[in-house]
């Protein structure tokens, strides 16, 4: 029992050592894949958000065009609020373009290609 015992000891500890890259592999991709989708979530949360906010700004001046003549300080502040939301979009759309840069710079044969 002893050379028996010894040498499925070496082999099983041989197993365990040739398996832990692949280990690693497979848990840094389910790493990459996770952090993937959680900016794939921010990224839609953030265009929601930025939708409702263009849409209650375009409410608001709406209502202050047609019930009130607006000063010109106030045409300026209106202009400048459409200016941020307009930077909040370009913002919104280039974290779009890094994200698919992000998807495309894996080889089609990775499973990091496809995350869904």
């Amino acid at each position: 029992m002893g050379p028996v015992f010894f040498f499925s000891t070496i082999a099983a500890t041989l197993a365990v050592f040739t398996s832990l890259p692949e280990l690693r592999k497979w848990q840094r991709r389910q790493l990459i894949l996770h952090k993937l989708k959680l900016i794939t979530d921010a990224l839609e949360q953030a265009e929601e958000r930025l939708i409702r906010l263009q849409e209650r700004h375009d409410k608001i001046l709406l209502h202050l065009n047609s019930n009130y003549f607006p000063s010109l300080a106030m045409a300026h502040a209106l202009s400048a609020s459409q200016q941020a939301m307009d930077e909040a979009l370009h913002f919104s759309a280039s974290l779009q373009s890094l994200h698919l840069k992000l998807l495309t710079s894996y080889p089609p044969s990775s499973p990091l290609s496809d995350p869904y």
